[in-house]
């Protein structure tokens, strides 16, 4: 049975993943039917880490990989692991690539997206945004800043990025959603707290489906639609 779902993705694959953090688990969904579950990463699984088993992973957030792999983040355990459908397997059948180096950073996932560049995502240990790119040294780590955006990030609970590049930040604090470029300049904001259209109440999740933003409005109950310059649709 589902015990808290958190978060949801279409792979590029057509399956559907949805993260139950309290059961341990990410489910694939297949033509409306739960048929598999994600292996668990390996040094978890084969006992390393020092929970037990029943608790040893917490996957709560998802996001789409550019090569059609699925990121897992777990933030109670500071990780981000890749996951790749198996093509030689039955349907609903997914592998293991890697644990995602974060730089030695101890930092918990709470939302991310993958661009051209790196990974984008939220610490939930700090609120902070971060983005981890690959160099021939290393991973390369660069916060974000918000010092010109009016109140900070808030609390950033999602992301989403266009094709070209600009960044979307669901503020759950201040009910609104940030606008950014590529290279993260603050390009505005909108919404504000309220019931109607056009506002929020605790945005915390964020999905692109071509130039369509859809905001997940937990205490509206609703998913509103925007295009990407923030008009509602």
């Amino acid at each position: 049975p589902w015990r808290e779902p958190t978060a949801a993705v279409h792979a590029t694959s057509g399956e559907l993943l949805v993260a139950d953090p309290a059961a341990g688990v990410v489910r694939v969904i297949v033509e409306d039917r739960p048929v598999a579950v994600l292996p668990m990463p390996p040094d978890l699984a084969s006992g390393v880490a020092e929970f037990s088993t029943a608790t040893a992973w917490s996957p709560s957030s998802l996001a789409r990989g550019l090569d059609g792999s699925v990121l897992v983040g777990d933030p109670a355990r500071r990780r981000l692991d890749r996951f790749t459908p198996d093509p030689k397997r039955a349907a609903g059948a997914w592998s293991w690539i890697e644990r995602v180096d974060l730089g030695g950073e101890p930092l918990a996932p709470r939302a991310m997206v993958e661009t051209a560049d790196g990974i984008v995502l939220v610490d939930g240990d700090t609120d902070r945004l971060l983005e981890v790119r690959t160099a021939e040294e290393g991973p390369e780590v660069r916060v974000l800043d918000d010092a010109e955006i009016p109140g900070g990030w808030g609390r950033p609970m999602d992301l989403a990025v266009a094709e070209d590049g600009r960044l979307f930040v669901a503020d759950a604090d201040r009910h609104r959603v940030i606008r950014l470029d590529a290279e993260g300049r603050y390009l505005g904001a909108f919404g504000e707290r309220g019931p109607f259209p056009g506002l929020f109440q605790d945005p915390v999740g964020l999905d692109l489906v071509g130039e369509r933003l859809l905001v997940s409005d937990r205490l509206n109950h609703r998913i509103s639609i925007f295009d990407l310059e923030g008009r509602s649709q």
